[in-house]
């Protein structure tokens, strides 16, 4: 970033007057430097500040170039951000109070936004500007109805004001008052074809509204207008909202570049970093999403809402005292930040202070009486202190306050199957189903609650029961294969495959699970030529690979297998069952180094893989390596208790070292799993055919 140039001594032309977004004092530069480096966003000493602790930040050869990448910046120290200077507000003119106002709605802090729209309006009634931001602050505070009143105002006042026609826009969008929502939008856009979220905004009602084949045209039409924009001026919101398109499209990779830019353009961006870290949150890479959080508060070191999200960062992270400290900080910052007190519930239910967990959450719901997710967490931790009843009468609160959510139901059923009562659980997504009859996840959840207790008659029916009510909907018809295939009726799911691959001739899940019911019915080479069919129109999905490797594999086409493994392994470089599954094949052409090499790699990436231990322990002693042998069973029954295999295993190890009395020991450890085993499946059946047990 560049300095702002101060006005030099004895100018006489024209100048231009502008607000700083850290400190949010006026201050002034002259025209042709702003013309030049327009936009500018900080004064002369913020900016030299800002421009010398972002070179302290940042490794030398990236300052020319770019920020670091969130993960290189050290947080601390933080830099020294000025504060706000004391100014005569009763001399501040009302265009001086909106570009405050503004600064502040920049910097998340509605509130003072507010009291700033409303000095100005005290100043000058018929200040559309100030109306118009003050129907965001008020928006942003959630009093929708004084925010479309504010934004009906400055439209009154000034017809062609485009930002107010797209504020109106965004309240309507929530009332879901969705063609008036449209209109307004597109008024907006008309006065000002450069408002970059206004057609994000539309494209979210056209969505709605079910105008799939125009939102997606809008989504790329204005993913080219930002790139021309900026191909001729950089600007912070062409840089968002082509940041936030490009996550529509799941091009995630250049998503995070175009936030980075963004943040380089303007430090101050807020929103840039929320949006960076939510994608790094969406990647399971929260070490990632922590610098970005510490990076703006590094900016804004009195943003609440930032220490929230890096506190609940840090929870992902299982650094619970750092996070607690965190939530610590946003509610000193904010003692009515509900979402502070919802986290810190979190973190301390996680560490099993249950008490605590249960306080808190009750703070946060006094703090926000309907705030759903803090009922689903209350019920979460009710259960965890097994008051069961209370528990339930949360979960169904929140479903009263959001029916529309099916995690709310699913919340709900689990527990209920968790505590045996599972014909209640079936009934709250039954109750989900009742009222979204064309909404396929309540039918979904179901089926996996029914495909869980092997109930596969009433799953098929679940199936028959959402296609009828959403006949083009394709996940139905998966679900209705894989259940005819439990049941055993593969002629009815190679049909069912049939008719959706003649419908969609890409389907290559379709495809690859025709191939698995054609495996069952030993169509074997049929099953190899589908699967290589799936293989060439998604090359880059592994299940078809791993699937056709498992059937070299039951052919004992060892060779064939791994050929297949060491092709497909760098699509799952990090799955610890494909390199244990690719040790078993090396085990089978006795290529024991190499196995050892791939059971290593799936411990290293999951440490308490009792199979993959297991498998190690059988090439040990293949390879007459007893103790290390021996220490591989140990960490599988470790990892495992009920690893039979490995209890045997032992036994015979310890046979070979000579110690006798630990192999009897491990014999009866064997045989009292071994029978565990078997009177747990014949009580089991014994239940399902109604015998006493």
């Amino acid at each position: 970033m560049k300095v702002t140039p101060l006005i030099p001594d004895g100018y006489h032309g024209s100048i231009k007057q502008l607000s700083c977004s850290i400190c949010r004092h006026i201050f002034y530069v002259t025209l042709a430097d702003y013309e030049q480096l327009s936009p500018i966003s900080y004064c002369h000493e913020c900016s030299v500040i800002l421009h010398t602790e972002l070179h302290t930040i940042q490794p030398p050869e990236a300052r020319e170039v770019a920020l670091p990448s969130p993960s290189k910046i050290q947080p601390t120290p933080p830099p020294r951000v000025p504060q706000p200077r004391t100014i005569d507000r009763e001399k501040m003119t009302p265009a001086q109070l909106v570009e405050e106002g503004n600064a502040h709605i920049k910097g998340w802090q509605y509130s003072k936004a507010l009291a700033s729209f409303n000095q100005a309006l005290e100043k000058s009634a018929t200040s559309a500007a100030a109306h118009c931001g003050r129907g965001t602050a008020l928006y942003e505070l959630k009093r929708y109805e004084e925010a479309l009143a504010s934004y009906d105002e400055a439209i009154r006042l000034d017809p062609t004001y485009a930002a107010a026609h797209a504020g109106k826009g965004v309240v309507l969008q929530h009332f879901k008052r969705r063609d008036e929502a449209l209109a307004a939008y597109d008024q907006a856009l008309q006065l000002n074809s450069s408002l970059f979220h206004t057609y994000l905004d539309k494209y979210r009602v056209l969505v709605n509204l079910k105008c799939d084949q125009e939102a997606e045209v809008l989504l790329r039409e204005t993913l080219t207008r930002c790139n021309q924009h900026l191909l001729r001026s950089p600007e912070s919101d062409a840089y968002y909202t082509k940041g936030q398109i490009l996550l529509h499209l799941d091009q995630q990779d250049e998503a995070i570049r175009t936030f980075e830019a963004c943040i380089r353009y303007d430090p101050a961006y807020l929103d840039a970093y929320n949006r960076l870290g939510t994608v790094y949150l969406i990647r399971d890479q929260y070490d990632k999403e922590l610098a970005v959080y510490m990076q703006a508060l590094a900016v804004y070191p009195d943003s609440d809402r930032f220490y929230e999200k890096k506190a609940a960062t840090l929870l992902q992270l299982e650094r619970h005292q750092a996070a607690l400290e965190a939530c610590s900080q946003a509610i000193t910052l904010n003692p009515r930040n509900y979402l502070a007190y919802y986290t810190k519930a979190e973190i301390l239910h996680a560490v099993r202070r249950y008490q605590e967990a249960l306080s808190t959450i009750d703070q946060a719901l006094a703090l926000h009486p309907r705030l759903a997710i803090a009922l689903d967490k209350k019920a979460e931790i009710l259960a965890s202190l097994r008051r069961y009843d209370e528990a339930l009468a949360n979960y169904d609160q929140a479903i009263r306050l959001d029916p529309h959510t099916i995690y709310r139901y699913q919340h709900k059923a689990d527990l209920l199957a968790g505590i045996a009562r599972l014909e209640d659980a079936l009934a709250t997504y039954d109750q989900f189903i009742e009222q979204h009859p064309e909404d396929f996840d309540g039918y979904s959840w179901k089926i996996i609650l029914l495909m869980q207790h092997k109930r596969y008659e009433e799953w098929l029916l679940t199936c028959e029961q959402g296609i009828a009510m959403n006949p083009s909907c394709r996940e139905a018809y998966h679900w209705k294969a894989l259940a005819l295939q439990r049941l055993k009726r593969y002629d009815q799911a190679l049909a069912t495959y049939d008719e959706m691959i003649a419908q969609n001739p890409k389907d290559a899940d379709a495809i690859t699970n025709k191939a698995e019911a054609l495996e069952a019915v030993k169509r074997y080479e049929e099953a190899l030529t589908t699967y290589d069919r799936a293989m060439a129109i998604a090359p880059k999905e592994p299940e078809a690979y791993r699937k056709k490797a498992e059937l070299f594999v039951k052919r004992e086409h060892y060779d064939e297998a791994l050929t297949l493994y060491n092709r497909f392994i760098h699509l799952t470089p990090n799955d610890a069952a494909t390199h244990y599954h690719r040790g078993k094949v090396l085990s089978k052409l006795s290529k024991y180094d190499e196995a050892l090499k791939a059971y290593n790699r799936a411990i290293r990436l999951n440490p308490t893989y009792a199979d993959a231990y297991g498998a190690k322990g059988d090439t040990l002693n293949s390879l007459e390596r007893y103790e290390e042998a021996l220490a591989a069973y140990n960490q599988a029954i470790k990892h495992d208790p009920e690893h039979v295999d490995s209890y045997f295993s032992k036994e015979l190890v310890l046979k070979h070292l000579g110690r006798e009395e630990e192999a009897q020991q491990a014999h009866h450890e064997w045989f009292d799993r071994m029978l565990h085993f078997f009177q747990s499946h014949f009580d089991k059946q014994g239940r399902q055919r109604g015998l006493p047990t």
